[in-house]
């Protein structure tokens, strides 16, 4: 018997991973039966067999199956701000730099920073001036 694993989001930003026998059913709807989709708690049922109801889940407001690969579009945002000496005296301005990946949210070595690409240079390093 092989399992499967589902990847549920539930209220309040909490998410859980539940592994169920891969031949059980899965249904998601209204909580009490008939009641108009949208107007009432929604529930996420498992069955065994054709009617065995085995568990029941009123928190959840997706769900997937983990073996559908998934990927967040993730952008990071870092910024410094600097002063230049021009002409009309000491003027500020701000470097940015942005990068945007996809991630993996269930691989928790893909949602480490990489900051590595966001570094600026810090005004020490380059005489007080900045990067300009």
């Amino acid at each position: 018997m092989a399992d499967k694993t589902y990847i549920l989001e539930c209220k309040g930003g909490k998410q859980r991973k539940l592994v169920v026998p891969e031949e059980w059913k899965v249904t998601f709807g209204p909580l009490i039966p008939g009641e108009r989709h949208g107007q009432g708690t929604l529930a996420l049922r498992f069955y065994e067999g054709k009617d065995k109801q085995r568990a029941i889940f009123t928190d959840v407001q997706s769900f997937r199956d983990a073996a559908i690969p998934l990927l967040e579009k993730v952008t990071k945002t870092q910024s410094k701000r600097h002063k230049k000496n021009t002409p009309e005296g000491m003027k500020d301005f701000v470097v940015e730099a942005r990068v945007t990946e996809w991630r993996d949210p269930d691989d928790p070595q893909d949602s480490a920073p990489h900051d590595e690409f966001l570094a600026l240079p810090d005004d020490s390093e380059d005489g007080g001036e900045g990067p300009f």
